[in-house]
């Protein structure tokens, strides 16, 4: 059974690389919110998600670490759900810009933006979180380096994992998932056909098992589910340290 689906994709077309501009654009959270309802919807409906989860475990309150920033997500958990969140990201330029952004919400207390990338070995993770959230950025990791991040993680006292991510796929007896089966695998081909590799960044779909059982030494999945948007599907994860 394949487990893995590996995709390289053209460095010009990163989303990410129109973060700079969209957020030299917005100071307030109204101009935050018209530029993503027409630039990224389903951005709130991810960030509800969270939230309302966060809520229904009663987690409200927590210190949060997050890996890779989102001021969608962000925001809302810092006013929603009064969370304490330090954002790690490797764009300098948008985490200047974010702090920025952040300090004019007169929440900078709480929402903090860091520059530093958590897969090298100097970065060291603060005993002082209670969760990590890793918010539709799975997908860039590949397997080991989920398990070096899961390391560091794991020494840090951090009780629970939050997972959202739209990079699973399962297959089942159906047309529909034997087609969609066929038609990723042979995109996952052509990508490593492509030529000029280093002009390509690569991205991973798991099966939710194999995802799952990259961190089960450590956490075991407490809560679950999915829904589907107009784009696709997302997948929600929150998981629980067995030792703490």
């Amino acid at each position: 059974m394949i487990n893995i689906l590996n995709f390289k994709h053209n460095k010009e077309m990163e989303v990410y690389s129109k973060r700079e501009d969209l957020y030299k654009r917005i100071s307030t959270l109204e101009e935050l919110y018209n530029e993503y309802v027409i630039l990224e919807p389903h951005t709130f409906l991810h960030a509800g998600a969270i939230s309302k989860t966060i809520s229904k475990k009663q987690l409200n309150g927590m210190s949060a670490i997050s890996i890779g920033m989102d001021l969608i997500k962000d925001s809302t958990l810092v006013k929603n759900n009064n969370y304490s969140i330090d954002v790690f990201d490797i764009d300098e330029k948008a985490v200047s810009l974010a702090n920025k952004f952040s300090n004019g919400l007169l929440i900078s207390d709480s929402l903090k933006y860091f520059k530093q990338d958590v897969l090298s070995k100097d970065f060291k993770i603060k005993n002082k979180y209670e969760i990590l959230i890793l918010s539709q950025m799975d997908y860039i990791f590949s397997d080991d380096q989920i398990k070096f991040l899961l390391k560091k993680i794991s020494k840090s006292h951090i009780k629970y994992i939050l997972i959202i991510t739209p990079s699973i796929f399962s297959f089942s007896f159906s047309p529909y998932k034997f087609v969609d089966l066929i038609y990723n695998f042979l995109r996952c081909l052509k990508s490593y056909l492509k030529a000029n590799k280093n002009n390509y960044y690569t991205t991973y779909r798991r099966r939710k098992t194999h995802l799952l059982n990259l961190f089960k030494q450590y956490y075991y999945c407490d809560y679950q589910f999915d829904y589907a948007y107009p784009s696709g599907r997302e997948y929600l994860f929150l998981l629980k340290s067995k030792i703490l």
